[in-house]
């Protein structure tokens, strides 16, 4: 317990760039807000440098958390204008369109 009770602004930015560094090899927006709330730690903490243990990972938890749920909401209330909308979803684009089979429907799979 030793080692966390001398938790630093440095620890807190250190944990922030390892996981934005996992974000880079993640295919999702999530350990970057992560990385983020402790780059926040790390900046309360040289604003109130006695502040316990309990309330630094108190205060990465609802910020992770915040952050997160922030970035949800709104992405999915600004979603990305593209001039290709379909590129990863192949699939989709066939939903509601008309095609002859080249080879018949046999258990559930054909081709077009």
């Amino acid at each position: 317990m030793s080692i966390v009770n001398e938790l630093t602004y440095w620890h807190w930015w250190i944990l922030g760039t390892v996981l934005i560094m996992i974000e880079i090899l993640s295919p999702v927006v999530f350990f970057l807000w992560m990385g983020a709330a402790a780059g926040i730690v790390g900046i309360a903490l040289i604003i109130v440098p006695g502040m316990d243990w309990k309330y630094q990972v108190l205060l990465f938890s609802v910020c992770s958390i915040a952050s997160i749920i922030g970035w949800r909401w709104y992405s999915r209330n600004n979603p990305t204008q593209t001039d290709r909308p379909m590129l990863n979803r192949r699939g989709n684009q066939y939903i509601g369109r008309m095609f002859t089979l080249v080879e018949p429907i046999i258990d559930g799979r054909g081709r077009v």
